[in-house]
């Protein structure tokens, strides 16, 4: 592995046809009841046509793999078939739209919103920052602030570290974490985030927990 000092420049690379496939693990503990719940997919996105210029359609399919409730795991059944979604995602690694919307869309988005990094399109070096500040939306997600640190560089990856929190709320989701970019490409190759003051999805008692994410590349195909 060879250590670049030359700046970089994030784009998210979005040619049609082109597929990534994540093995995802999203693991939520409450520590006050003392319970643990997995929910680990397979996602995979596939880069469909250009709507405007900078933006594309991105297919979004999310198969459940299995679910594991304090140690007992339930392998997904046989018949499951996977959730298609489909987004308009940018060049600097924003999405815009979501069809069709998932259930409990408010708490899904405060979920997602610390997963997405911000490419801002001019040159980076190691050690830099930058960030965004965002106020409460028409659709009352809370006010959040967000800031990226390049944290490292090598001849094929990029290392983001990132801090995350809400605003303007009783209980703001806060987050942390890792995400290894693909140099070239600006899609992910491994993410690691821990976020604070969130929901398991479908729970009775809407309980406040931890969330801890973890992304693994497991293919890329390019287009035909």
């Amino acid at each position: 592995m060879t250590l670049i000092a030359a700046a970089v420049v994030l784009s998210l690379s979005l040619k049609s046809g082109t597929t990534h496939v994540y093995d995802v693990t999203r693991t939520y503990t409450n520590r006050e009841h003392q319970e643990t719940t997995v929910f680990r997919e397979r996602v995979t996105y596939v880069v469909e046509e250009e709507t405007e210029p900078g933006w594309f359609k991105v297919r979004r399919e999310r198969m459940p793999i299995e679910a594991v409730y304090d140690s007992v795991r339930i392998p997904a059944p046989s018949d499951t078939v996977p959730l298609v979604l489909r987004e308009e995602r940018s060049t600097r690694n924003t999405v815009r739209s979501v069809d069709p919307e998932l259930p409990d869309p408010h708490w899904m988005e405060r979920a997602a919103r610390p997963l997405r990094v911000f490419y801002p399109l001019t040159e980076l070096a190691v050690g830099d920052t930058w960030g965004t500040k965002t106020p409460q939306n028409e659709e009352r997600l809370p006010g959040f602030a967000v800031e990226w640190t390049l944290a490292g560089s090598d001849d094929s990856t990029v290392t983001v570290k990132l801090e995350f929190s809400e605003s303007e709320v009783p209980l703001p989701v806060a987050a942390n974490g890792t995400i290894v970019l693909d140099r070239a490409t600006g899609w992910p190759r491994s993410v690691d985030v821990k976020l604070f003051n969130v929901r398991v999805p479908d729970d009775e008692e809407p309980t406040p927990v931890e969330l801890h994410v973890v992304w693994k590349l497991l293919q890329v195909k390019p287009p035909r």
